[in-house]
């Protein structure tokens, strides 16, 4: 590794001294070349840099190839769509350029990405396109690097026998040309199909080679990507003391240079590794990290598979552009020669002259119509391209909403089943641990059945089954489930509500909004406090106050209720958790019943919501109707 440092800084302060030319251009190549797998953060800068040289004097083969490397290292750091983007350009600039090679390696990097999204079938497709196009001009490093691919993607399919052809190609290939980088990743895809056919022994065999190769050309990428796999075969293999310096390994490395998804396999196979060890607290440890992990990768890859399918329409959009333009260069060019055309009859044949005029006429007016044409589609195009991207804002924000406050109980719940479904805790532990359990999945509960409710609205819209019911009993109803909980925090509840009010709406849609407010009351609300609900009729409407002397809001927060671009949740006077979405649900059902919600709140002095119900009828005016 010293000798590589060394070696590395010797490239670099050659290359500063070096002028901008097509030769320093081809060194960045060189030298991006041997980071890739390394360090590819380095890389990635160096190549960005290469990039800008290669604009400046025009080296079209020079650009395709940095941006080909820029967006492999975008996809090796799990930026899909940023890779897309940049690897759909630098195919059109190595088409542009004539470089089959680099062509190829772009072909690679987009059938990675289609590989990353678990469309396996389109990702073989273009590795063999990258394979054919390599074999075609005796490029045997990208040969061998889709035939190697071809043989990974074979693997995800479980077509073990395909796989083996493939790869056995790949290693066969690499070997011949001494292709050592080829070759270990060989290594690995031999060790994985030795692993899916339970031959335990030839697995890490080809591991351990795999390994070797890796060390010897310090291809960091390549060694993580086997020690956890490594590390799988000894667990397979009911051998922990294996596994663990192995995982080690991997985990250092993972936190070292960024690998991510190796870094979370790892730390999940550590915690097998020790539950097998009958030592439960230090893969409690390893399990919580994992989780912590395995949640923020989740919200990346989610989000992330919004943002390639936006890329691959933003590309789309851009091919549907370039196709207009085209159509109408092509009508303008046919008008063209056909204006000169009747222009050299017009010379000899006068008496042609009005038929030339007409038929301009007429050609211009297609030509304009075919323009309006192509106007209306371009806007229909730009307006589909906003609402989905509106569309995928929402997402965003309601992924982020369930991941960030949803999932951290469920995942604790999780890890501790886990451990207690080993028996590796003991009682006394158990106790310790599941103190707040019940308290989480009270809230879990609450938030799954808000977010249900949401679903279900922005999918169907609202639709009510309007009734006539007693506004006391319903809160009666609702204040019951909340009895134990206000008992145990010494908060009074209570029912203020007329037996004579009535309104007109979808009872279970009112009692969600009422079971709402009387639980963010309680959530909020200190000891020996007070919530009280109250009803009047006023007129041709009923007003609903729910009210509490809790903590309250500041003005900022009153503002930013009821909205999702503004969407937050904070914690209880007691540390209850919630993800939010009641109070965006109850504003939802209650304008889908005619009504309208208000809030009034000083920090302090408690809160107050307040619903507007049209439609209400007297108990008398009940009374009269069942008689009729």
């Amino acid at each position: 590794m010293a000798n590589t440092g060394w070696a590395q800084e010797t490239y670099l302060n050659r290359l500063v001294r070096m002028p901008e030319d097509t030769v320093k251009v081809l060194y960045i190549k060189e030298l991006v070349d041997s980071l890739r797998e390394r360090s590819s953060r380095e890389a990635l800068q160096l190549a960005v840099d290469g990039k800008s040289i290669a604009e400046r004097i025009e080296y079209k083969r020079g650009i395709a190839y940095m941006l080909e490397s820029i967006g492999w290292m975008h996809y090796r750091n799990s930026d899909l769509s940023e890779a897309l983007r940049t690897t759909t350009e630098a195919l059109a600039k190595a088409k542009e350029a004539n470089d089959k090679s680099i062509e190829a390696s772009c072909l690679i990097s987009i059938a990675a990405i289609y590989f990353d999204q678990k469309q396996f079938p389109m990702a073989i497709q273009h590795f063999k396109e990258a394979a054919a196009i390599s074999k075609s001009v005796n490029d045997v490093k990208t040969y061998g690097r889709s035939l190697n691919n071809i043989g990974f993607s074979l693997v995800q399919l479980k077509a073990y026998d395909s796989a083996l052809y493939y790869s056995n190609l790949s290693y066969e290939v690499a070997k011949r040309a001494n292709e050592f980088y080829i070759l270990g990743f060989s290594c690995r895809n031999l060790g994985e199909i030795a692993t899916g056919e339970k031959n335990y022994t030839r697995a890490i065999a080809h591991y351990q080679e795999g390994l070797s190769l890796a060390e010897s050309s310090s291809n960091n990428y390549l060694k993580i990507s086997i020690l956890f796999r490594l590390g799988q075969v000894y667990i397979l293999t009911q051998n922990p003391d294996q596994a663990i310096p192995v995982l080690n390994q991997a985990i250092k490395l993972g936190k070292e240079f960024g690998y991510r998804d190796e870094l979370e396999r790892s730390l999940k196979l550590m915690a097998d590794s020790y539950m097998m060890l009958d030592d439960p607290a230090t893969a409690y440890t390893f399990q919580s990290e994992y989780i912590v992990l395995h949640d923020s990768l989740t919200d990346v890859r989610r989000i992330e598979q919004l943002s390639v399918a936006q890329a691959k329409f933003d590309l789309e959009l851009k091919q549907a552009q370039i196709e207009v333009l085209t159509r109408d260069a092509a009508l303008q060019q046919e008008s063209y020669e056909q204006q000169r055309l009747f222009t050299y009859v017009s010379i000899g044949c006068a008496s042609l002259l009005l038929i030339f005029m007409f038929v301009l006429w007429s050609n211009n007016t297609k030509i304009k119509g075919a323009k309006r044409i192509a106007d209306y589609r371009n806007a229909e195009i730009k307006k589909q391209s906003a609402l989905l991207r509106e569309s995928n804002a929402t997402k965003d924000k309601l992924f982020s909403i369930i991941s960030h406050d949803l999932r951290s109980p469920l995942g604790g719940l999780k890890g501790l089943m886990e451990l207690i479904s080993r028996e590796g805790l003991t009682q006394e532990d158990f106790i310790k641990v599941s103190k707040n359990l019940r308290k989480n999945i009270d809230s879990v509960y609450d938030d799954l059945d808000n977010l249900l409710h949401w679903a279900q609205a922005q999918l169907n819209g609202i639709k009510s089954s309007k009734g006539l019911f007693n506004v006391r009993d319903l809160v009666s109803e609702k204040m019951h489930l909340f009895e134990e909980v206000a008992r145990n925090k010494q908060v009074v509840l209570l029912n203020a509500v007329s037996g004579d009010i009535f309104i007109h709406a979808d009872i279970n849609q009112i009692g969600l909004v009422i079971r709402n407010l009387l639980a963010n009351a309680v959530k909020f609300s200190h000891a020996n406090g007070r919530i009280e609900v109250v009803a009047v009729q006023r007129g041709g409407t009923v007003e609903i106050e729910v009210s509490d002397t809790g903590v309250g809001m500041s003005s900022e927060e009153v503002n930013r209720l009821f909205r999702m671009d503004t969407h937050f949740s904070k914690r209880g006077t007691n540390n209850e958790k919630g993800i939010g979405l009641g109070l965006l649900l109850s504003k939802e059902f209650i304008e889908g019943n005619g009504g309208k919600i208000s809030v009034q709140s000083e920090l302090g002095k408690g809160t107050t919501f307040t619903i507007v119900m049209k439609n209400q009828k007297s108990g008398r005016e009940i009374s009269s109707m069942m008689m009729v």
